[in-house]
């Protein structure tokens, strides 16, 4: 499966999930709010624990120059 994918399926999951006993978070706004924020932040998130637990080049990401 790839990335994409289970970033959608998480952001979902999170969202059903807070949404049951959060009612004021299911409406059309707060709903892409959430998605577009889910995955903008949780992949920022990997990239810094990659690199805490693997610092050096192997845990950086490479730049094409």
């Amino acid at each position: 499966m790839p990335v994409d994918a289970l970033l959608y399926l998480a952001a979902a999951v999170s969202y059903i999930g807070l949404g049951l006993y959060h009612k004021w978070l299911l409406n059309w706004i707060v709903g892409p709010l959430w998605l577009i924020a889910w995955l903008q932040v949780a992949p920022a998130i990997g990239r810094g624990l990659r690199r805490i637990a693997w610092p050096g080049p192997q845990g950086q990401e490479q730049v094409d120059q």
